[in-house]
């Protein structure tokens, strides 16, 4: 008889041998969400055997679904379980096929689970044989200890490991089989020896920027916690290592010790970008370097200096569209010169890409200036020269792929640079021993200039764009082949008006049009509008406007309404002295001031036709037709005073309101009778203002009794050629002489 028979037999009873049931659990355990299979009822012994599949069919089927799963409140699982390797998902499946077989066979027998461990150990070990050689030392790891313990979960308070749990029944819950993963652990598990507050304090010393050494602090640490705090748990210098080492990542090493900077150049990931989508002149990017040699400058006193590189290149092709060399600082106005020449040659960009310099960013250049004419919610004006120019503006990610483009060029620059005079090195360890005698007085003026090393720049450009490159832009050309005309991006070109005023700079506030020229105060000086532009200007006094300077010219600005309609130009007033001015300039400003008053009288003549002289009662008075021809006016007097509106008020009525003056001369030997004799004493006694050749005047203007060729004539006098009378102060037309 078999083993299984004689464990099987039973007094009274006669029960067939069982049989390994056929059912294993799958390589996901998730999917079972049924009851564990049972052996077959024809296989079940006659007495004493649990009915388990009868109560599976009652009504309390949800009760005995609910799973008892021993506690662990600190336990938590470290990955999941997709993500552990195949071999341990293979060693928790056996565990999961041990303990159906066990429990299984316990069912069918009705024997205890130690002694039904025991014989799947025995007589089936082929059938686990991860398990088999899983033990301490290759030992079988079929015991019932861990079968227990794989149900029931092993461990006390903090410790505890939790089992896969059983149900209401007592089954186990082969839901849980994710448990048994090895790599399943509490989470204080990579607790290590010694005094956390030690470990936490050495990690805030060696996990910051400057890479300090670890046995340095490692020691210094030691030595303050064993004066300080006898008796705490110290780990050795080795225990240290090895728990850095292999719990610290190595990019979050670097990133802590090294630096954000080399953090983001060497392990932050990139993005990639399609070369074929952009087109040669289509994409304009900017960036500046540090020259790796030294120059002299103008005076010969002076320290020698280490120009700057300023460069404007086109993505696509890598063609330099503007190389700049200079002395100073890079400002605003070297990357508009530079910008603004590249433009002016190539056409226009459609994208600009710069970093986030202060310089390329500056207000009214990359970044707009807002203008708000009314805070009701009214429109917002925003001007910059790129809008000027319809070119997107576009700010790079620090240490983004597309801002180092221009590294290409300025790495070959920098390769012929160690052979240039007076070089320095990129850093100052790699900095040659003859770096610093080229500084000294005698030495720094053999250092080439300014124009000398331009010169020298400008080789370098040449050898540079006839060099092919094999990167994934140029394939294999070079950088003038990739920038040929009939494959470039082009846009309209711009006229020179157009790009001059593109080009001016917008300051972020707007000024107040002073109607006293009129003009604008700026930096302490002020700006008179130009006298061709003057009545164009007119309609703003006392607005606020908008101003745009140049690079080249400073005594120069121009003003343009807020929503960037053009207005006039300024220049800055030239200041006279007090005393012993200049008399022609004197003479000049005088006479700008009287053409300024000729042109306003001239406007408002041409606006009233004349009406403005008479009083506003006989004005009144006149019927409608009268208005359709200038006012038939005729002066009557006038006076000289310093007080009134004017200095110079005159009396007009019309010609027909004019009254004859009685003759109060009498000549001597005449008849008084007389026709002539009262001629002659009326031409005597006519007043200085020549009344006659007044009223002439006034037909004149008002084109009667004249021919139609001399009215015409007159009639253009009259509107083109007024002149300033400094008699009488008033506006008198031209005539021809008789």
């Amino acid at each position: 008889m078999s083993f299984f028979a004689q464990a099987l037999k039973k007094k009274g009873t006669t029960s067939p041998r069982p049989v390994r049931p056929a059912t294993v659990m799958p390589e996901s355990p998730a999917a079972q969400t049924v009851l564990p299979p049972l052996p077959d009822a024809s296989l079940l012994p006659a007495v004493g055997v649990r009915q388990v599949g009868q109560i599976a069919r009652t009504d309390a089927l949800a009760a005995l679904r609910e799973s008892a799963i021993p506690e662990a409140p600190g336990f938590r699982p470290v990955r999941k379980p997709e993500d552990c390797p195949a071999e341990e998902r293979a060693l928790r499946d056996e565990k999961i096929r041990y303990i159906r077989a066990v429990w299984e066979l316990h069912v069918a027998t009705n024997c205890g689970e130690g002694r039904a461990a025991a014989l799947i150990a025995e007589k089936q070990p082929d059938d686990f044989p991860r398990l088999a050689t899983a033990g301490k030392g290759g030992s079988s790891a079929l015991r019932y200890n861990n079968y227990r313990n794989w149900i029931n979960g092993y461990g006390s308070g903090g410790r505890r490991r939790p089992g896969i749990g059983r149900l209401n029944d007592g089954t186990p819950d082969y839901r849980n089989a994710d448990v048994l993963l090895p790599n399943y652990v509490r989470g204080h598990k990579n607790t290590v020896y010694g005094d956390p507050m030690f470990w936490a304090e050495l990690k805030g010393v060696w996990l910051r920027n400057g890479e300090p050494y670890l046995a340095k602090n490692y020691r210094r640490t030691r030595m303050i916690w064993e004066a300080c705090y006898p008796g705490q748990l110290i780990p050795t210098l080795a225990q240290v290592r090895y728990h850095f080492q292999h719990r610290f990542p190595h990019r979050m090493v670097a990133l802590a010790r090294k630096g954000e900077n080399w953090y983001d150049q060497n392990l932050r990931n990139f993005i990639e970008r399609d070369p074929d989508s952009i087109r040669p002149g289509e994409a304009w990017v900017a960036d500046t370097k540090d020259c790796d040699f030294q120059i002299r400058t103008d005076n010969p006193d002076a320290k020698p200096i280490r120009p700057k590189l300023v460069v404007i290149m086109d993505v696509k092709s890598q063609f330099p569209v503007s190389v700049q060399l200079i002395d100073g600082n890079c400002s605003n106005e070297v990357i508009r010169n530079g910008f603004a020449a590249a433009v002016w040659r190539f056409g226009r960009p459609r994208i600009f890409l710069t970093d986030n310099g202060k310089d390329y960013c500056k207000a009214g250049f990359g970044d707009p200036v807002v203008f708000a004419p009314s805070v009701d919610g009214g429109e917002l004006y925003e001007h910059s020269i790129l809008r000027e120019l319809d070119v997107e503006h576009h700010k790079a990610i620090p240490y983004n792929a597309r801002a180092k483009i221009v590294e290409r060029f300025f790495r070959e620059v920098a390769g012929y640079e160690r052979d240039s005079r007076g070089y320095v090195g990129n850093k100052p360890e790699n900095r040659p021993a003859t770096a610093d005698v080229w500084a000294k007085l005698k030495a720094r003026k053999y250092l080439n200039s300014l124009d000398e090393a331009c010169e020298w720049v400008a080789q370098l450009v040449r050898v540079y764009l006839n060099t092919p490159s094999d990167g994934k832009f140029l394939a294999g050309m070079t950088p003038v082949q990739a920038f040929r005309p009939e494959i470039r991006y082009t846009r309209p070109k711009l006229s020179y008006a157009e790009c001059f005023r593109a080009f001016q700079l917008p300051l972020q506030d707007s000024k107040k049009l002073d109607g006293r020229g009129p003009s604008v105060r700026l930096d302490n000086g002020r700006y008179v509008v130009i006298p061709a532009d003057r009545e164009r200007a007119w309609k703003y006094d006392g607005k606020r406007v908008m101003i745009k300077t140049v690079i080249f010219n400073k005594e120069v600005c121009y003003i343009y309404d807020l929503d960037g309609t053009y207005i006039a130009e300024c220049r800055l007033e030239e200041k006279l002295p007090y005393f012993g001015a200049d008399p022609k300039l004197l003479a000049a400003k005088l006479e700008e001031q009287r053409a300024e008053k000729v042109a306003l009288r001239a406007r408002i003549w041409e606006e009233t036709k004349g009406w403005h002289l008479i009083d506003a009662e006989t004005t009144y008075q006149q019927p409608r037709e009268a208005f359709a021809s200038p006012a038939p006016a005729r002066l009557i007097e006038t006076m000289h005073s310093v007080k009134g509106e004017t200095h110079n008020p005159r009396v007009y009525v019309l010609e027909n309101e004019v009254k004859p003056e009685p003759c109060k001369t009498v000549c001597a030997n005449s008849d008084p009778e007389s026709p002539k004799a009262g001629r002659k004493k009326a031409k005597e006694a006519t007043p200085k203002i020549e009344t006659k050749r007044l009223n002439r005047i006034l037909r004149t203007i008002n084109g009667e009794d004249e021919p139609a060729a001399v009215r015409s004539k007159n009639n253009h006098i009259h509107k083109e050629k007024r002149e300033y009378d400094d008699d009488e102060c008033r506006i008198r037309p031209r005539l021809p002489r008789d």
